[in-house]
């Protein structure tokens, strides 16, 4: 709320004895307007990090406004300041910084406007003589402490050039596909086991976890009317239920998990099949997080296929390492066979109905998985497919689990997202 004084000043004109206090008003816009300008530098220095191919929506409106923001922080921070002391004087320096951060809430990102306003106080209270001995001391380790702060900076700046890609990838992949994720006429069939078996195509809808993973993303969905949460348990009446929410894919926190040390670790030199690869969610996250030196995606249903192939061609320019085929997994088995990691993501339960067809499916994939070493990822577990496709393979004899340390919730328990992920070795 404004006080009294407040608002004679703003309807005081420029000639009157107030024209000091709207001087200072101006000049604290001003400095609040430099300050955002510099946060704005900097992100989009960050964002420039993203080479040109892997930003096709952000190109024109990043290369406008790095014409008008990255060159001036550097170039007229110490004038502003000296302006800032004029027209305030020295005493008033403090208090301004403390508005800049109550005001805006990033002040600390922005570590060459601090310095810059700690300076003058610095040659102020310092005698010169005094500096000379800790430069010295300085000198002496200064040279591995810059190889330590470039190589942190590096591993910082590689590791936001990554996080960025990849919300390139889900925000272009959200704006390519319908809101539950399905492509046109897709039947999705609710496998008739235990876990599913409250399930019926009346109360159950498909939000992708890569594309959706958290409930302020689903709630999103719901206030804008595209999904729906409850649905009617007897028409015409008030009595509703919770909709059941599935995913077919794997979500961003899963598959950052999956292509970490405690997975995957290095895979310099391997080649990662995804059987069922649909939007292409292992495949991109692959390309970004590892040096795989291929990533091979088999998919079924055409409208995948293509969206695929338009991503790592068109859009995302990753057809360097990535390679998308249409067809049915039974007649490309040599990439099972030649396959050092195998992904197989919820890749039949929700798609075939038929138990003869799944059963003869897993036949043939153990069938060609054979070599030792070869590693599986499996969503859910081995066990739990093979159970749902009624198959009798011996799982002692075809693999072997290697045991998983996922992230711990606060209660020190696996948390939710990383208990259906399981990894194997093939021992014959």
């Amino acid at each position: 709320m404004s006080t009294e004084g407040e608002e004679v000043v703003s309807n005081t004109p420029s000639g009157s004895s107030s024209g000091s206090s709207v001087v200072e008003h101006h000049h604290h816009a001003e400095d609040n307007l430099q300050t955002l300008r510099i946060f704005a530098g900097q992100f989009i220095e960050m964002l420039k990090a993203v080479p040109d191919n892997l930003r096709p929506n952000l190109d024109a409106f990043i290369l406008r406004a790095i014409g008008h923001v990255h060159e001036e922080p550097h170039q007229h921070q110490h004038q502003r300041q000296r302006q800032h002391e004029h027209v305030h004087g020295p005493g008033c320096s403090h208090e301004h910084e403390h508005d800049h951060s109550e005001g805006h809430g990033h002040s600390h990102a922005h570590p060459h406007s601090h310095h810059e306003h700690e300076h003058p106080h610095q040659h102020q209270h310092q005698p010169q003589p005094q500096q000379q001995p800790k430069k010295e001391k300085e000198g002496k380790v200064s040279g591995h402490e810059r190889r330590l702060k470039a190589q942190q900076e590096a591993a910082a700046k590689e590791e936001k050039r990554k996080e960025i890609m990849l919300k390139l990838v889900v925000h272009e992949l959200r704006n390519s596909v319908p809101p539950n994720a399905e492509a046109p006429g897709e039947q999705i069939v609710i496998p008739k086991d235990a876990e599913f078996e409250t399930y019926t195509a009346s109360n159950t809808f498909h939000v992708d976890s890569f594309l959706y993973p958290t409930e302020d993303d689903v709630d999103d969905l719901v206030e804008k009317g595209l999904i729906p949460r409850e649905y009617c348990t007897e028409c015409g009446s008030q009595k509703t239920k919770p909709i059941n929410y599935i995913s077919h894919s794997a979500s961003l926190a899963q598959l950052k998990y999956i292509f970490s040390d405690a997975v995957l670790g290095d895979l310099n030199g391997k080649v990662l099949l995804d059987v069922g690869s649909r939007l292409g969610s292992v495949l991109y996250t692959g390309h970004i997080l590892s040096k795989a030196k291929e990533l091979v995606g088999v998919e079924m249903n055409k409208f995948f296929a293509d969206l695929q192939q338009n991503f790592i061609t068109s859009k995302y320019k990753m057809a360097d390492r990535i390679r998308i085929i249409h067809g049915d997994i039974l007649e490309h088995t040599n990439e099972l066979t030649r396959a050092d990691v195998v992904v197989l993501d919820n890749v039949f339960q929700f798609f075939i109905a038929d138990k003869e067809k799944l059963s003869h499916i897993w036949s043939t994939i153990r069938k060609n998985l054979t070599r030792k070493g070869q590693l599986i990822v499996s969503l859910p577990s081995l066990k739990s497919s093979l159970a749902t496709a009624g198959s009798d393979i011996d799982i002692k004899k075809w693999v072997k689990e290697v045991p998983l340390r996922p992230p711990l919730d606060e209660k020190g328990e696996v948390e939710e997202d990383y208990k259906d992920i399981h990894l194997y070795t093939v021992i014959g």
